[in-house]
């Protein structure tokens, strides 16, 4: 028997996890705490003609190991 129940929020974000990337959103281009200002869920999927990932590290570990962070901008 499974313990997973429709609609759950715990399972959607399991669920959540293993497709998409919790980034974080910085008001400067330095990158701490201070200026963190919210963390958003982008679908991780491979660019269209991207090298296929290993087995090991699936899209939103990718995006993890290589530092990705979206910046704000005023313009």
């Amino acid at each position: 028997m499974t313990d997973k129940v429709p609609g759950s929020k715990k399972n959607d974000t399991k669920d959540r996890e293993n497709t998409h990337y919790f980034c974080p959103v910085y008001k400067y281009p330095k990158r701490n705490d201070r200026y963190l200002i919210f963390r958003a869920w982008l679908k991780a999927d491979g660019a269209a003609g991207a090298i296929k990932y290993s087995h090991q590290v699936k899209p939103p570990q990718n995006w993890k190991l290589k530092g990705v962070s979206l910046l704000c901008c005023k313009e």
